[in-house]
């Protein structure tokens, strides 16, 4: 019976001294092995515990490439809110920045506050890679470049406020004409696809008088205009889907008439007198010529 009970005496005290072997006493050296064992036991302590593990902290870091991106939205603005990259237009769209706003009246006196004369000129700033045809696959360009300067009609286009200033963002079949320099000068500006430049005769308006005193000329509606023209300008046609360009119904000299309604005016100075005006129509818009 006392054989068991000094055996487990014995075990006791074993135990005991291997125990002891591990307490340091002051100014007394930890072993190495026993300074990492009881840093690994510390980790395991706070990460069970839900103590922070700087080491795996570490690891859950941001990937650099967020961050950059993050930094660069505040150089781009967009209807006064900040994105993170430039405005880039996709397939046939354009962005057109359109030329500063002027208040004149139609006889071009400086009228600032009692008319506005909406601007339909601007400034190419970015273009699309072109569109493919939906059916065919054919590419189908882009009919201008950056910089050049176009005409639109006055109401395509969706308006937005990019980087501080008025754009426009259109399908590259919308626009008129292109032209380079601030004024139109007919020798070197082309009409876009397959729109056509007409000199027609110009509609008499009627005047009215503003509260000031000033006569107004009135702007005759779209149901007086005339339907008749000679072209003075031709563009060199609209792609179709097979990728060939479509022929134009006439030349510069021609005589058309055209359909109701199709007719956008363009005012070129110095071009305009008081029995004939500009305007422009599509080529598929002329029923007859001689």
């Amino acid at each position: 019976m006392m054989a068991p009970v000094l055996n487990t005496i014995a075990a006791l005290a074993v135990v005991a001294s291997s125990t002891s072997a591990f307490v340091v006493t002051p100014g007394e050296v930890r072993p190495r092995s026993l300074t990492t064992a009881a840093a690994g036991s510390t980790a395991t302590a706070r990460r069970v515990g839900g103590g922070a593990d700087t080491s795996s902290r570490r690891s859950r870091r941001a990937p650099a490439g967020l961050v950059r991106s993050s930094e660069t939205t505040a150089e781009y603005e967009l209807d006064e809110k900040e994105i993170r990259g430039p405005l880039i237009p996709v397939e046939d769209t354009v962005m057109v920045k359109v030329d500063k706003q002027k208040a004149v009246t139609e006889g071009g006196v400086f009228l600032p506050k009692m008319k506005n004369v909406k601007i339909t000129r601007g400034t190419v700033t970015a273009v699309g890679e072109g569109k493919r045809h939906w059916d065919t696959g054919v590419k189908i360009p882009i009919t201008v470049e950056v910089g050049e300067r176009v005409v639109y009609g006055n109401f395509d286009g969706t308006s937005v406020q990019y980087q501080g200033s008025e754009h426009l963002l259109m399908r590259d079949t919308e626009l008129l004409m292109a032209y380079e320099g601030e004024e139109i000068n007919l020798d070197t500006a082309r009409m876009i696809g397959d729109r056509v430049l007409l000199q027609v005769k110009a509609v008499p308006k009627g005047t009215s008088s503003s509260a000031a005193g000033v006569l107004i000329a009135e702007s005759a509606t779209r149901s007086t205009r005339p339907t008749i023209g000679q072209v003075v300008k031709v563009g060199p046609g609209r792609m179709v889907p097979s990728g060939l360009m479509m022929p134009m119904y006439c030349e510069v000299g021609d005589c058309v008439k055209y359909k109701d309604f199709a007719a956008e005016v363009i005012q070129i100075e110095g071009l305009e007198t008081d029995e004939f005006e500009l305007v422009c129509i599509r080529n598929v818009d002329i029923l007859a010529k001689w």
